[in-house]
């Protein structure tokens, strides 16, 4: 078995990168694991369903790492290392970096719901309309500021730029039409920011 540990530099305020997971991973019991940027793109390719990808990353992340890992039959591991950290949170995983690296260090797996969609999936949460805005064009330093409440910033700051589109939804409960500003299906307590 091989442990990867993929780090996206760009996630959360910056903190919580390669050297601060490595140090911490040792501590468990985890030398040496090989280590890539998320934006490299060799160790998806070698990659193998003897693997333990340990992505440290936010729910962005993590989702993309949750694809590869499917479609090679690894095993994943999250470092939340993001603004939200959402799925982290649905999982329970412990907020401690150190009893976080022992968790994985142990072993222990749990099975997860995943969402496909079309030729996609998703672990935590799909948005269509205003839910997508404040995690793709929340700025940087407005995340270093204000942490997931900078999702809530972005929102604001663009509600008035939408007026909303017209959906069906169809469920087991019937069929709901109308105008929506923001549909999401989620697949977790928690999403956006805690919501």
């Amino acid at each position: 078995m091989t442990y990867w540990l993929i780090c996206n530099s760009g996630a959360g305020d910056g903190e919580r990168g390669r050297d601060f997971w490595l140090e911490h991973l040792a501590t468990a019991g985890i030398h040496d694991p090989l280590c890539r940027d998320f934006e490299e793109s060799d160790w998806s390719t070698r990659l193998d369903d003897r693997d333990t990808l340990i992505v440290a990353g936010g729910d962005g992340s993590v989702s993309r790492a949750a694809a590869v890992c499917r479609e090679k039959g690894a095993t994943l591991a999250v470092l939340p290392s993001g603004t939200a950290n959402d799925f982290a949170r649905n999982l329970g995983l412990p907020h401690q970096p150190g009893a976080l690296c022992k968790l994985i260090a142990s072993g222990r797996t749990q099975m997860v719901d995943v969402a496909d969609y079309g030729d996609g999936m998703f672990l935590n949460v799909a948005h269509v309309g205003m839910g997508t805005l404040p995690a793709r064009e929340s700025r940087s330093t407005e995340k270093k500021l204000f942490g997931r409440f900078s999702y809530v910033v972005e929102l604001l700051r663009r509600l008035n730029a939408k007026r909303g589109f017209r959906a069906t939804i169809r469920c087991d409960r019937g069929v709901v039409k109308g105008r929506w500003l923001s549909i999401a299906l989620a697949n977790g307590a928690f999403f956006g920011g805690g919501n």
